[in-house]
């Protein structure tokens, strides 16, 4: 699947559904190139707010991905 239609389809998921930032790690993790897409669009969906750093930042292996992520989201 390329990546594009993942993001598509990840979107289509959290339009209506909650996500714990375990479940974003893991989706982070198979999603490796667009790794940081994924996490702003999967943000508003996030059940567990308070784990967002430690959770889904903590997967990023780069901190430039870290700051990018951060800089979308205005955190």
């Amino acid at each position: 699947m390329q990546p594009r239609d993942q993001l598509v389809r990840l979107k289509a998921i959290v339009a209506s559904n909650t996500v714990t930032c375990a479940q974003v790690a893991e989706i982070i993790y198979i999603t490796r190139t667009i790794q940081v897409d994924v996490i702003v669009s999967m943000f508003p969906a996030i059940s567990d707010p308070d784990n967002f750093e430690k959770v889904v930042l903590g997967a990023l292996q780069w901190p430039d991905q870290r700051e990018a992520v951060k800089e979308k989201l205005k955190l």
